[in-house]
């Protein structure tokens, strides 16, 4: 990623230890000079503590806004089956009219 000067989307989610792989995982992307384009943050995971998911959540937000990314998360909403999936804007990540349907 490096080489090529692409930036790089990391995906967290609410469980036990994703602050820390976060922190982590920024910490060497800075140390290895790729930039950072924003954050997922997949609250569809299961098994998900919603005080966990949220902490971790907040936690994305204050890591991007050190990093001068701030806002640069995109939250993908808990899937129920048998509802249709939700389209998920990504523009705060790779810009204006990046949006997919899941």
């Amino acid at each position: 990623a490096a080489a090529h000067g692409w930036r790089l989307v990391l995906v967290d989610c609410g469980r036990l230890g994703a602050i820390n792989h976060l922190l982590l995982s920024l910490e060497a992307a800075r140390t290895r000079g790729i930039p950072v384009a924003g954050v997922v943050h997949n609250a569809s995971a299961p098994d998900v503590d919603p005080r966990i998911d949220a902490d971790a959540e907040e936690a994305a937000r204050c890591a991007l806004a050190r990093i001068g990314r701030p806002g640069a998360i995109v939250r993908i909403p808990r899937l129920v089956s048998g509802e249709p999936l939700p389209e998920v804007d990504f523009s705060p990540i790779f810009g204006a009219g990046a949006s997919a349907q899941l």
